[in-house]
């Protein structure tokens, strides 16, 4: 190669050698070979790793909640019922994502009571959301308290730009499941 500077230089090799039946790949410029990963043959199973995680926490074995629970390595939480933790996690981007303007709040209403609802469209029109000029809200917490064996109150934190912002509500389950009835921004 020239000691010029501005002269190119080969590229390096980033692919991923090809699997051998003995369990061992080549590793990368030379013939000799290096036993597989841990994380490497997690990532060549077929679906992404977040889907695989998400859904062997959700199943359970021999159909027994404890046995989910060590293998995630937390313990279900007395008092909530089944998916409060989802649907509050589900709730919270969704509102963050209407008060960006980036959906309608229309799309809102399988979530959230039509008092909230009301609030909200408030909120978007007159663009009152706390520090929207920062950026994109991003969730980054959800915590539930329970209060109740239908009610529990959600408490979550999310970021524009640098700065971290707070939201705090509460949901209930209706005869339509979990609801969000409350709502603040701050």
């Amino acid at each position: 190669m020239s000691t010029d500077p501005l002269s190119l230089s080969s590229a390096p090799h980033c692919e991923p050698g090809l699997l051998q039946p003995t369990g061992h790949r080549p590793a990368a410029n030379t013939g000799a070979t290096q036993p597989i990963s841990r994380h490497y043959r997690a990532r060549r199973a077929g679906a992404p790793l977040g889907i695989r995680l998400a859904v062997r926490r959700g199943c359970h074995r021999n159909g027994h909640p404890e046995s989910a629970a060590s293998e995630t390595g937390r313990r279900p939480r007395a008092g909530f019922a089944d998916g409060a933790e989802r649907f509050a996690d589900q709730a919270v981007r969704l509102l963050l994502e209407v008060v960006d303007r980036r959906r309608t709040p229309a799309q809102l209403n399988a979530v959230v009571d039509p008092k909230v609802l009301s609030s909200i469209e408030t909120i978007v029109r007159n663009d009152l959301a706390p520090g929207r000029a920062l950026g994109s809200a991003t969730a980054i917490n959800v915590r539930l308290t329970p209060t109740e064996t239908d009610a529990t109150e959600l408490f979550a934190t999310y970021q524009r730009g640098k700065r971290t912002l707070a939201l705090a509500g509460r949901i209930e389950t209706t005869s339509r499941g979990w609801q969000l009835v409350a709502v603040r921004l701050y």
